[in-house]
This record gives structure tokens, sequence and C-alpha cells, in this order.
């Protein structure tokens, strides 16, 4: 009986393990260039069952045969066949047919870097003409790709003010002239790749229960919760992983421990997260920050929004609502074009990558899982209202963050709006 209900645990347990893999790969269903893995199940060792105890034959043991004792995961794969294509109509939206990775020179969050290896090719070209990745990673050419080196003279870069053409072998042409060539690496066993992300091991795990201190969990030390009153203050993050999670925060406050130190566990943005959290690196900016906005009629205090964000982080995304997001949400139109403020904001020195924000992108969580930004940007007059402050909340379980600048006032889109109205009408009158 004992060993029938061991057996079932096992299976439990494998399945267990099976849907992880499975709910990652359905998170990452959207996921440019990635690649689903897959479980193979093992059985445990036959092991020889022998009778003991049985008075029908003295002195001897009787042989019952070979018994099974569970199954466990025998390793987790990944698959690397070819996925399929999506038109963007970005000319610098790349993706690979067949065998091979692009290079880029990825920047860890203490700000070393070292050359990476990925299958996403959705690509953007900042201000200076520099070719790279949406988390702000810089794409290598074929000479820093073959030698696995970084630097800016193994950039991909081109002038951002030209249109550009992209051959097969990622030779980049503008005017009919070649001006660079994506560098494109591939590997003799993909078997020796692995995953890579910026990784937050757990350090312990603290429980409230004393008899458990000491003891460990899945290798990982089971201490006391007063151990945290001990730490520096920014040098670790608590996860919360227990459904009624209330208490445990208002015990954390009593420990000093404020929101900004913990967040708290949540299934499916943790399989996006792959562990990996978006703090600012080693000067102290964030590696990508997001802001959003109307930008109609630009004036200084757009122009000393998109300043101060670019001082807090090294690569800024800009957004731009769409004229019809902004009849929705302003209850007005736009007095300039969509496609105008699109190219106005664009060619600010201060934003590296432009985008549109309509129906299917306004919501800033749904914007997080798309950018992985560091940061998220609003001007004050939002701060203190109740969505802003629990999108906050939000951003900072998922290990990002969201800051405010103070909002010029005396200068607005609004009282622009107002007073070419006003000039308007007295023209009109005047012409009657």
């Amino acid at each position: 009986m004992v060993k029938g209900l061991y057996t079932a645990y096992t299976g439990m347990i494998e399945e267990m393990r099976r849907m992880d893999v499975m709910t990652n790969n359905l998170a990452n269903a959207s996921t440019t260039g990635y690649k689903r893995e897959g479980t193979v199940n093992q059985s445990f060792d036959d092991q020889l069952a022998i009778k003991i105890k049985d008075t029908s034959e003295i002195f001897r043991t009787k042989k019952l045969g070979n018994v099974n004792l569970g199954v466990k995961v025998g390793e987790t794969y990944r698959d690397y066949t070819q996925g399929s294509f999506s038109v963007t109509d970005n000319p610098y939206d790349l993706a690979l047919d067949g065998e091979g990775f692009f290079a880029i020179e990825f920047r860890n969050k203490n700000g070393g870097t070292s050359v990476k290896y990925t299958r996403d090719g959705s690509f953007t070209v900042d201000r200076n003409g520099y070719l790279m990745t949406k988390d702000g990673d810089y794409v290598l050419n074929a000479a820093g790709a073959a030698n696995g080196a970084g630097g800016a003279a193994n950039y991909v870069r081109v002038d951002p003010n030209q249109e550009v053409t992209i051959d097969a072998d990622g030779s980049i042409y503008q005017n009919n002239v070649r001006v660079a060539q994506i560098g494109l690496v591939d590997f003799a066993d993909y078997n020796y790749l692995e995953k890579y992300g910026d990784k937050y091991p757990p350090a312990l795990i603290v429980d409230n229960d004393a008899d458990k201190w000491g003891s460990e969990k899945n290798g990982i030390k089971i201490e006391n919760p007063d151990m945290l009153t001990g730490f520096v203050r920014g040098a670790y993050r608590i996860v919360i992983a227990v459904k009624y999670f209330e208490p445990i925060v208002e015990q954390l406050a009593g420990m000093g421990i404020g929101e900004e130190d913990y967040r708290i566990f949540d299934r499916e943005m943790d399989m996006l997260l792959h562990g990996r959290l978006f703090q600012p690196i080693a000067d102290g900016k964030y590696h990508m920050g997001y802001v959003t906005g109307v930008f109609d009629l630009f004036h200084i205090g757009h122009l000393n929004l998109l300043r101060n964000c670019k001082t807090r982080c090294h690569y800024l995304v800009a957004g731009v609502l769409t004229d019809e997001l902004t009849e929705q949400d302003k209850r007005k139109k736009p007095f300039i074009p969509f496609e105008e403020r699109l190219e106005i904001v664009r060619q600010c020195k201060y934003v590296d990558r432009v985008i549109a924000v309509d129906f299917h992108n306004t919501n800033k969580v749904d914007a997080w899982k798309d950018l992985r930004y560091g940061c998220l940007f609003s001007g004050s007059d939002h701060q203190g209202e109740p969505y802003w402050m629990w999108l906050q909340s939000r951003l900072r379980s998922l290990g990002s963050e969201l800051e405010f600048f103070p909002y010029t006032e005396s200068t607005s889109s609004t009282m622009l709006q107002a007073a070419i109205r006003m000039k308007t009408e007295k023209i009109h009158e005047a012409s009657l």
C-alpha cells in the first residue's frame, strides 16, 4: 500500500513539472524567437522485491520479482525547429530562416558586457544609427559575431535618416551602397546551449514555523524571519509565495520592510520573468525606460519630461497615442495629426525609439510584457491617483518601477489649444 502511494506521488510530481514547462510555453507563445521546451519521462531503476517474515519457508527469503518505484523527469529539452513568420512592415524586424543566431553585446544588471546569442530579430535603430534589440543591446556585425567581441567598432551602424534594404545574408544597403552586415553565428551542437537571464537565486527561505528553522527545502536553508532586519536595504528582494499574503505584508511592515523590498509571487508573470529583475545598473540608471503621451503641440513641458526620463535610463522608448485612442481617453481630438506627432517625438535627441500606442498596447502592464522596461515614467500630475498607485505597486511586483517627474504647469497642450482657438475666433470675427 505504501509503495503504491509513493509511486502515485512520483507520478504527480512529474506531471506538475511537465505542466510548469507547458505553462511556460503558453506564456511565451507570442514571444519572438522563443523555442518551446518539453520533458522526457524516466522511470526509477527497478528494484528486486523480496518477501520477508514468511514462516512458510524456514530460514529462506522468497524472491517476488522486480518492481518499479515510479517516474521522474529525465530531462528538459528545447525544440529548435523553425517557427512561423509574421510581417510587421518594420524594415529592422528580421527573422532567421533555418539555423543560426544573431549575436548581441548584452549588458547585465551590473553594467558588465558580454556576447550573447538570440533568435529574436525585433530590432530598432537609435538616434545615432546603431542597430539594437528592444532591450537596448547592440547588434554585432559580421566581424564582431565571428570573433565573439563587442565594442563600438563591431556594432551594426547605419544612417538613421536614410532608407535601408537588407539582403538574405544580412548585408545592409543604403543608396545602393553596402554599409554593414549583420553577424550570424551557428553551433555544431545545440544541446550545449543554455538559456541566459540575470538570475537572482534564492539565498534563503524564511518561515514563521520555528520547527522548520535550520532545516532545508530543495537545498535552501529555512531561517527565522527576524534575520531580514539585519540585511542591507536594497541588497535583497523578498518574494512572498503564499496565497493569503496580507498577514505577511503586515508582518514585514512591522519589521520596517516596505513594498519596495518585496513582491507577490504571480505564476503567470513569473513565467514571463524567468527570474529576471530590471533594477538600476551600476551607474544608477535603468537599462530601459518607457514613457507615453499624446505629445500634441510639442512644447517645453514635453521636452522637460523626455529630458528627465533620459537622465534616469540608458535607452528611452516613447509611446505616442494614436488619434483614435486620444479621442476616447481625452474626449477631444489632437490638434496635430498622429503621424506628425510621431515624427516630432522621433526627432527628439532624448528618445531612442518611438512606438505607436493604440487600443492593443495601451495597458502599461501589457506594454511591460512586450518591452520589459525597467521603469515607467509619468508626470507628477498623476501622482497620488488610485490607478497610478495601483500600477506602481503592480510594476514593483514585476521587478519594474514607476517614477514621477514634476509637471510643467506654465505650459500645456490644453492651454495652447485654447489660445489658438481664441486667436482664431478673433481673426474670424475681425474678418466679418
